[in-house]
């Protein structure tokens, strides 16, 4: 992986990393990812900030690079169900909010249900309506 990195063989990292998982170290997990960031591969960085569990890192790339929320990806995205709570809600609602950015209003409304915000859940009910 190392000399991949140091010899910027693309190719290899591609190989080496589609068979990485989540036993992997996670800092080893955000080096890959910050690899295919900038190489442009962002879905492939996505793909491995989720194994190292840097659910907000991998949101905002989400966003930033305009790749869609499927319900599969906001799965992944979605916390561990032993995560804290406080951290829980902030997750659920950041996903709610970039599912409504791209029109994906019924996941907005259940990502929103499960942060406990009854506010954003009826907005995003409405935007339903609306289309």
């Amino acid at each position: 992986l190392e000399l991949a990195f140091e010899h910027q063989q693309f190719t290899a990292l591609q190989h080496i990393t589609s068979n990485l998982d989540s036993s992997v170290e996670p800092e080893t997990l955000h080096t890959c990812a910050q690899f295919f960031l900038e190489h442009q591969q962002y879905s492939k960085a996505v793909d491995l900030l989720l194994l190292a569990k840097k659910y907000l890192e991998a949101l905002d790339i989400c966003i930033d690079k305009h790749i869609s929320i499927t319900e599969d990806l906001a799965e992944q995205i979605s916390p561990d169900k032993d995560a804290e709570p406080e951290y829980k809600k902030v997750l659920f609602e950041r996903i709610g909010e970039c599912c409504m950015l791209q029109g994906a209003y019924h996941l907005a409304t259940k990502k929103f249900t499960q942060a406990g915000n009854r506010v954003k859940s009826h907005e995003s009910i409405a935007q339903i309506r609306r289309h």
